[in-house]
């Protein structure tokens, strides 16, 4: 990836903005390094920048891990990826199964935070994997972050209130 690419995949990731320089988005690129940076770049700007400004300013992660938010975040994100993984290996999908770790974090990331990025073709993928990302992008990311759909915070805050319901 020379300097441009670089510097147009960068400020679109962590807008989460999915634009791309090539029609093949990420995956013009075929290299396993760049999709491991963008997840690990998508997955951090779909967090609370906030909490960003914190850990920086204080020079600690552990605010990071007493946030509510986004242990679910992480939790929903490691879940979804869990599940695609599983489900492209058991369908064989593709036949090393590194493929199948790295397509399918990167698309669970991706599309749950709605970057929007590509690498692989998830529509042909098998039953209801398609649905179940768009399901994902929904929820979105954290609030304060640059992420769409409808925040983890309001998810979180919807099940504890049913859950109180449910009980009282």
């Amino acid at each position: 990836m020379d300097f441009f690419d670089a510097l147009c995949h960068a400020f679109s990731t962590v807008a989460i903005g999915g634009f791309s320089t090539y029609d093949l988005s990420i995956g013009h690129f075929n290299s396993t390094k760049i999709e491991l940076v963008a997840i690990v770049f998508m997955f951090l700007a779909g967090v609370n920048f906030s909490l960003h400004f914190y850990t920086s300013r204080n020079l600690s992660i552990r605010h990071y891990g007493k946030d509510p938010e986004f242990k679910a975040y992480a939790f929903m994100l490691l879940m979804l990826s869990a599940t695609v993984i599983c489900a492209l290996s058991a369908f064989s999908i593709y036949s090393n199964p590194a493929d199948n770790l790295i397509n399918g974090v990167f698309q669970a990331v991706s599309i749950a935070t709605t970057t929007g990025f590509t690498t692989a073709n998830y529509s042909a993928w098998p039953g209801a994997l398609p649905v179940l990302l768009i399901l994902a992008s929904f929820v979105g990311g954290s609030a304060g972050s640059t992420a769409g759909g409808i925040k983890v915070i309001r998810c979180v805050l919807i099940a504890k209130q049913g859950l109180r319901e449910i009980i009282r």
